[in-house]
Parts: structure tokens; sequence; C-alpha cells
């Protein structure tokens, strides 16, 4: 995947962080998005897997990607 990922977005730098924290919403692989400027650097955006689906079908099965972008991240950075 990340191969695909720089050769269809080669200027878009990728780092990963491969620590393994306690995270209480995703479950396994997540990802942030920042945006960053020569002054700053904004986490718009996350996503990952859950498993609320699973536990509402009742099915360990069942499996969910969400993502989001806070839009209201991008004027953050018109100031």
């Amino acid at each position: 995947m990340t191969d695909d990922i720089r050769s269809m977005f080669p200027d878009t730098p990728l780092s990963f962080d491969y620590d393994d924290i306690d995270n209480k919403y995703y479950q396994g692989i997540n990802f942030k998005i920042y945006m960053v400027t020569e002054d700053d650097k904004i986490e718009i955006g996350d996503g990952g897997f859950v498993d609320w689906m699973g536990q509402m079908l009742g099915s360990k099965k069942e499996r969910c990607l969400i993502s989001g972008i806070g839009l209201d991240r991008f004027l953050m950075f018109g100031e």
C-alpha cells in the first residue's frame, strides 16, 4: 500500500510510527493526516478500524474502516 501511495503522490511525505500505543477507539492499523506549513503542524483527520460495527451486528467477522477530516481545521491556517 505504501508503494502505491508514494507512486500516486510522490511529493507527499509519509512517516510511520510503530509504537504500540493503547488506543481506546481504533483497533489495529490507524492513521492521522496533518497539514504542515513553515510554522505549524495541525492534525486535520484520522481513521482506522473500529469494532463497534461488529458489536452492533453481533459478528466477530465484521470489519469496518472509518475516517474523517475536520473541515474546521483548515480555517486554522487562514488566521
